[in-house]
């Protein structure tokens, strides 16, 4: 459910940090709320099984993969979505620097 809602919103950064310790919190004393000195550090833990690590998706990279994957559909989709929303922000193949009112009013 995680990795879903995270590739629908944009979670800002401080709360996908405070993810992150959360569940490295989780991982070396039991408790969310609860620090431990940490004995491995956590990009080791997200590393795949064959390189030594748990297997654990980093937060922040799947954020970031999300968020590169939802440009690609908004630049390469031909959607009707993906169509508005670039009318809306670009010109030119350049983002816009202007307030476009809405017409939804």
């Amino acid at each position: 459910m995680l990795a879903h809602s995270i590739s629908v919103y944009d979670r800002p950064v401080s709360s996908i940090k405070d993810l992150e310790a959360a569940f490295r919190n989780f991982i070396w004393s039991g408790n969310i709320t609860k620090r431990k000195l940490v004995t491995v550090a956590l990009k080791k833990i997200c590393k795949p099984k064959e390189q030594g690590g748990l297997g654990i998706r980093s937060l922040k990279k799947l954020n970031q993969a999300a968020n590169l994957k939802l440009c690609w559909d908004l630049f390469h989709k031909k959607e009707e979505w993906s169509e508005l929303i670039l009318s809306r922000v670009m010109r030119n193949m350049r983002v816009i620097s202007h307030h476009i009112p809405s017409s939804m009013v």
